[in-house]
């Protein structure tokens, strides 16, 4: 896969300069097969794409292959791509496992924090259930 494909570049887009390019060189007389046009986009390709390229081409057979049916496999896996850059965007890395060497004065700093920490969020949470177990009942004087 040699990836011409320009940052940023749709897939529609890319579609639409690869059709002009063939039909200027039909113009000129030279004429390619679907599959050699197929196989020419899927070339075209960056390398981020080449596992799915990969998989069309062992997946289907290319001299037979629409434009449509490789046209819309390759808008579906770019949503796909979109969709996931986006979620990986808003979220933070997982630091859940990574271990942090500390002295112990450190540590039992932290553990008392934590345990601060741990007791102030139980006490508001019970507050808060006990406010909606239990409402304000107001007295009349």
């Amino acid at each position: 896969m040699l990836g011409f494909v320009p940052a940023g570049e749709s897939i529609s887009q890319m579609y639409n300069k690869f059709t002009k390019i063939i039909n200027g060189l039909a113009s000129l007389g030279k004429k390619y097969s679907q599959g050699e046009m197929i196989r020419k986009i899927l070339r075209y390709l960056p390398a981020k794409w080449t596992p799915k390229a990969t998989a069309i081409e062992e997946a289907n057979d290319l001299s037979t292959m629409t434009f449509e049916k490789l046209i819309g496999s390759l808008m579906a896996h770019e949503i796909n791509m979109e969709r996931l850059g986006e979620s990986s965007f808003r979220r933070s890395p997982n630091n859940a496992f990574k271990a942090k060497e500390s002295t112990s004065d450190e540590a039992t700093a932290s553990e008392c924090s934590d345990s601060e920490d741990e007791e102030v969020f139980l006490f508001g949470w019970k507050r808060r259930l006990a406010v909606q177990a239990f409402p304000l009942i107001r007295r009349e004087d």
